[in-house]
C-alpha cells in the first residue's frame, strides 16, 4: 500500500511541476504515523547515512520530506521519459482559499478533521477542527443576527419614516380630490426631507442600486466559482490522498476530495456565503430605497458592507498566527483538462465570457424588477413629488449661497457681501436657529 501511494503521490508531484527523478514526496499517511514499519526503517536508515536532504519546517504544518530519489530507487534515471509524460498530463491550474473564517474552516475540513481519529496528533487535530469550525459557526451566527437586527431596528423604521413623510406631504399639499395646491406647497415645512428621498431622483437611485448590486454580485460569483472548482476536483476515497505539502515551495496543495468532504464544503462554506450575500443584497436595497438624504444614500451603501467583513475580523482576532500562515499556504490544485487544443481553450474562454454576460443581464433585470415591482417603500411613480421638488432643489439645495472665488475673497468687501456681520433685524430667533430662543 505504501509503495502504491508513494508512486501515486510521486505522480501528483510531477503534476505540480516541482518534482522529477531527483525529488519525490512521502505519502501523507506516513506523516501521520500509519506508514509501513519496514519502509519507515529503510527511510530512517537512508537519512541517518546522510543521503537525505534537510528542509525547513513550516510553522504548524505537517512535514513532507523532499529527499534524494536516488536513495529510494537506483533505477530512477530510467524512468525520466515516462515521468516527463506524466508531468505534462497532470499539470493544472491552482486557486487559493480565502484568508477568512471560511478559509480557516476549509483547511480544517480537508486537513485536520479527517485525522481526528488517526495519526500521532489526534488531540491537536481535534482542537484545531473545533476551533476553526466553531469560528465558522460563530461567523454565520453573527452575520445572520446582524442582518435580522438591521432589518428590525434600522431598515423597517427607515421605511416607516419615509412612508409617513410621503403621507404627510399628500395630506398637506393636495386637496381631497387630488388637486395640487401651490400655496400649500410654498408653506410646506417638510420640503427638504421630502425632496431628498432617494426614490425621487431615479437616475441617482438606480446608480446607487447598481453599485450595491455589483458589490453583492461579486460575493455571489466568488462563491459560485468555488462551487464549480470543488466540483471539478478529482475524487478519492482515501482522506490522506486529499493533500500534499511541499516544504521548499512553502505550499500545501489540495489535489483531491472525498465525497463527505465535498458535501461539507458545499453545505457549510459555499451555501451560507451565497445565502448571506443574497439576503444582504435585498436588505441593502430596502435600506437605500428608504434613505431620506442623498448624503446618507452613499454612506448607507458603504456601511452595509461591514457585514461582509465579520469573517475577516474573526479570522484575524481568534485564529493563531501559525494556522493563518497555513491557510495562506494552501492552494487547490485542479485537474488539467484532457483537451488543451486551441479550440478547447477558445471554447473555455467563450464560456467565461457568456457567464459574465449573463451575470450583467441578471443584475440589470434584478434592479429593474426590484425598483419597479418588488420594493414596498413608496409607489413606483413619484412624479407628483419630483415635479414640485425640481425647482426647490435647484434654488434651495443646489444653489450656492456665495459664488465668489477665494482670490476675490481676499477683498473684505466681497467677503461682507456674502457673509455680513450680525443679523438683519427682521430675522427672528427661530429663523437664526438661536438656542437661546
Amino acid at each position: 500500500m505504501g509503495q502504491v501511494l508513494g508512486h501515486q503521490l510521486s505522480r501528483t508531484a510531477q503534476r505540480l511541476g516541482i518534482a522529477n527523478c531527483h525529488h519525490i514526496y512521502r505519502p501523507y499517511e506516513q506523516i501521520n504515523g500509519d506508514s509501513d514499519p519496514l519502509e519507515a526503517a529503510r527511510l530512517s536508515g537512508a537519512r541517518s547515512a546522510g543521503s537525505a536532504r534537510s528542509t525547513p519546517r513550516l510553522s504548524g504544518a505537517r512535514n513532507v520530506d523532499v529527499h534524494s530519489a536516488a536513495d529510494e530507487d537506483p533505477q530512477c534515471g530510467d524512468e525520466d521519459e515516462e515521468e516527463e509524460k506524466e508531468q505534462e498530463e497532470m499539470q493544472g491550474p491552482e486557486f487559493d482559499i480565502p484568508e477568512d473564517a471560511y478559509g480557516g474552516a476549509i483547511l480544517a475540513i480537508v486537513q485536520y478533521l479527517p485525522n481526528v481519529t488517526r495519526g500521532d496528533d489526534k488531540a491537536l487535530n481535534f482542537a484545531v477542527s473545533i476551533m476553526a469550525l466553531g469560528l465558522l459557526f460563530m461567523n454565520l451566527l453573527l452575520q445572520l443576527a446582524i442582518l435580522y437586527y438591521v432589518y428590525s431596528f434600522v431598515v423597517q423604521p427607515a421605511v416607516r419614516k419615509v412612508q409617513l413623510q410621503y403621507m404627510d406631504y399628500r395630506g398637506a399639499v393636495f386637496s381631497s380630490t387630488g388637486m395640487f395646491d401651490p400655496d400649500e406647497w410654498a408653506a410646506y415645512e417638510g420640503k427638504t426631507d421630502l425632496c431628498e428621498i432617494a426614490l425621487t431622483d431615479r437616475a441617482f437611485y438606480y446608480s446607487i442600486l447598481f453599485c450595491w448590486t455589483m458589490s453583492m454580485l461579486r460575493e455571489i460569483r466568488i462563491s459560485e466559482k468555488f462551487v464549480r472548482d470543488i466540483k471539478s476536483m478529482p475524487h478519492t476515497d482515501n482522506p490522506s490522498a486529499m493533500l500534499i505539502t511541499h516544504e521548499e515551495e512553502h505550499q500545501i496543495f489540495i489535489v483531491a476530495l472525498t465525497t463527505p468532504t465535498r458535501v461539507i464544503l458545499n453545505m457549510f462554506v459555499c451555501a451560507p456565503k451565497i445565502v448571506i450575500s443574497g439576503l444582504l443584497l435585498w436588505l441593502g436595497c430596502q435600506w437605500l430605497s428608504a434613505t431620506t438624504s442623498f448624503t446618507d444614500l452613499v454612506m448607507n451603501a458603504v456601511a452595509m458592507e461591514f457585514v461582509l467583513t465579520i469573517d475577516n475580523t474573526l479570522y484575524d482576532a481568534f485564529l493563531p498566527v501559525w494556522y493563518r500562515e497555513e491557510v495562506a499556504d494552501v492552494n487547490f490544485k485542479l485537474k488539467d483538462p484532457a483537451d488543451d487544443s486551441p479550440e478547447a481553450v477558445a471554447k473555455q474562454k467563450w464560456s467565461g465570457m457568456k457567464r459574465s454576460f449573463w451575470y450583467a443581464v441578471a443584475a440589470i433585470f434584478y434592479i429593474l424588477i426590484y425598483a419597479e415591482g418588488v420594493q414596498n417603500v413608496l409607489p413606483a411613480d413619484l412624479s407628483e413629488v419630483k415635479v414640485p421638488c425640481k425647482d426647490f432643489i435647484d434654488l434651495e439645495l443646489r444653489q450656492a449661497l456665495c459664488d465668489v472665488s477665494s482670490w476675490n475673497m481676499r477683498h473684505m468687501d466681497n467677503v461682507l457681501s456674502c457673509y455680513p456681520y450680525g443679523q438683519p433685524e427682521e430675522t427672528t430667533l427661530e429663523e437664526r436657529g438661536d438656542p437661546g430662543g
